[in-house]
């Protein structure tokens, strides 16, 4: 059977013109096609196709430095005789698929996360499901070290041991890597502090809107009311916040409670399933994730609600206001996959851990935690965390808010325009500021001044300010436009609230896209998803990936379906769709593995 190879080109009014090229044997081009599934490695082009979340074992080489000097000297400096470490390890304990199958049915997901991992094609156990070897944790702690945590999506556990246990350690055949374990100091942030500066009394709405109270203004700027009338309440979606614990009692969140939304808590600090304060902790132990909480989802008319007060909820209490003593990254990332195995769509979280790390590292593929940050759009769910209060300088976003495939988010005052310590882009891994794919922030939402329920009562309320209180503003979005979609992966979601929020035309690293629009993101109609930032994504799924390749083998050759855009099939930019853009994206993909180019 001959097929003939035919070019694509749109012209005038949006129609498109077929014309024949060459002709070439039908099943010569699925053999070689077929050929490169099986004999050539991929290679995992976008963040979210992490190979950890792939359905099959995964063997990491070993590193020929396994601890590096820096990190050597940070930990004799900060740790003294006992370091606090990630290790690595090469493997889980196996390496063929079948062992892989083995371990991977005594695996269960919940319906939530498999629900939810579906709308992105993973609705089956991967690799980041599989638990870490627990003969490797055996070995090391045998070598005089204390088992903390392990992480299963980063292939890692986490340990305190004598500094001279490193190198014996390290040179375990399945340890490929050691690295300090970062902390975040609980010491008040920037922007914190309860503050009333900026309020401006609430304009009047029609008497079908709830009472907002002062928290009308906040939800005004990013046009949440309109929403809420709609019906849009964020029902049968699920939020996770990470923070620092949560005055559960207090009226705000008494529906929540009522209705049986709170799905989920754990104490990380602890170890236990109170997320609340308990004895010996200090009165500030809950005063941020209250309000946070309340910011994002609470309900109290006359007095505070969030965009997502009709969502559900799991609370993680991560960090520690007790005391100076820095809490480490390991407790995140237990939270993390906390969140990920009950099933939650959507984490809101506002740490930035720097500790050992210097700029250089933000570049969303070195700190632990934004390693870990980078797998949730693989597994479906919407990253939201905080851009940080340490601008106006320049890449002073800080992890995880360097990762890929999440929203950032900037803190605008009630004027709109950008809180001087809103933390900025852009990330330290490009040449061009002004690169799409790595502006930071994304989106922006009010950061100065924003009505909170108060730690301090049931009923007490209060303000606060810093781009930790944008960003539970910017989820609760997040959470209407899942309910308004649920068939939307993380990635169209994301793309609705970017291409619709105030600076959408020109993005930059100070707003990103701009202030989100939640009426604007659930009634978008796709339009600007065309290649944004790279060629190359012939299914609009925001990643490049063996579907792409497959799709445009179809494309030219065998159904000859149409690509969702024209502008990412013509990888070459010559203007027309062809075997020529089939071969640049073979070699880029399986053999040079060299970088797509950015769109036109």
């Amino acid at each position: 059977m001959i097929l003939s190879i035919e070019t694509i080109r749109r012209i005038p009014g949006g129609r498109r013109e077929r014309t024949a090229l060459i002709s070439y044997p039908k099943q010569l081009l699925v053999t070689l096609s077929l050929l490169a599934f099986i004999f050539i490695p991929a290679k995992a082009v976008f963040s979210s196709e992490h190979p950890s979340l792939q359905a099959q074992p995964l063997n990491v080489e070993k590193e020929a430095t396994y601890l590096t000097d820096r990190a050597r000297t940070f930990l004799e400096d900060r740790d003294g005789q006992t370091a606090k470490v990630w290790v690595f390890f090469t493997d889980k304990g196996f390496s063929d698929q079948d062992e892989f199958d083995s371990r991977a049915s005594a695996v269960k997901l919940t319906d939530r996360a498999l629900t939810r991992r579906s709308k992105v094609g993973r609705d089956k156990v991967v690799f980041a499901d599989i638990a870490v070897a627990s003969q490797y944790v055996a070995q090391i702690e045998q070598l005089g070290a204390r088992h903390r945590r392990s992480s299963r999506i980063l292939n890692a556990a986490s340990f305190e041991m004598p500094l001279d246990r490193l190198d014996h350690i390290g040179n375990l055949p399945f340890v490929t890597e050691i690295r300090p374990l970062a902390g975040f100091t609980g010491t008040p942030r920037p922007g914190d502090e309860a503050s009333t500066r900026g309020i401006q009394p609430p304009v009047s709405l029609s008497e079908e809107t709830l009472d907002y109270g002062l928290s009308l203004n906040q939800l005004q700027q990013i046009n949440v009311p309109a929403v809420h009338v709609r019906g849009f309440t964020g029902s049968g979606v699920t939020m996770a916040i990470m923070d620092d614990g949560f005055r559960k009692s207090h009226v705000a969140f008494a529906p929540h409670y009522a209705e049986g939304r709170v799905l989920a808590e754990w104490d990380f600090i602890n170890s236990d399933g109170n997320t609340a304060i308990e004895e010996g902790e200090s009165t500030l132990q809950w005063s941020h994730g209250t309000r946070v909480w309340s910011v994002a989802g609470g309900a109290s008319d006359g007095n505070v609600y969030g965009p997502a007060y009709g969502a559900s909820y799991i609370l993680c209490k991560t960090e520690d206001q007790s005391s100076e003593t820095p809490v480490e990254e390991d407790n995140w990332v237990a939270a993390l996959e906390f969140a990920d195995s009950i099933g939650t769509d959507v984490i809101n979280t506002s740490l930035g851990y720097t500790d050992w790390y210097t700029s250089a590292d933000f570049d969303g593929k070195t700190a632990v935690i934004t390693l870990a940050a980078n797998t949730c759009d693989g597994l479906g769910i919407i990253m939201c965390n905080s851009a940080g209060n340490d601008g106006p300088g320049v890449t002073s976003v800080t992890p995880p808010g360097d990762a890929y495939d999440i929203l950032t988010v900037g803190s605008v005052s009630s004027t709109g325009t950008i809180a001087s310590s809103s933390g900025r882009g852009p990330t330290y891994d490009t040449g061009d500021p002004n690169d799409p794919a790595r502006i930071k922030p994304e989106v922006c939402a009010r950061g100065v001044s924003d009505r909170a329920a108060s730690y301090i009562g049931d009923s007490s309320y209060t303000y606060g300010s810093g781009t930790s209180f944008a960003t539970p503003l910017v989820a609760g979005v997040a959470c209407l436009v899942i309910e308004a979609h649920p068939d939307w992966t993380p990635y169209q979601v994301r793309q609705a609230m970017k291409l619709t929020a105030s600076r959408a035309s020109n993005p930059d690293n100070t707003y990103g896209w701009g202030i989100v629009n939640a009426e604007a993101a659930i009634d978008w109609d796709g339009s600007g998803i065309c290649c944004e930032d790279v060629v190359g994504n012939v299914d609009c799924s925001g990643r490049i990936d063996i579907t792409d390749l497959q799709l445009l083998v179809d494309h030219l050759y065998l159904t000859l379906d149409p690509l969702c855009c024209v502008d990412e099939g013509d990888i070459d930019g010559s203007g027309v769709v062809d075997i020529a853009d089939l071969s640049l994206m073979l070699e880029q993909m399986f053999v040079t593995l060299g970088a797509f180019q950015a769109c036109p």
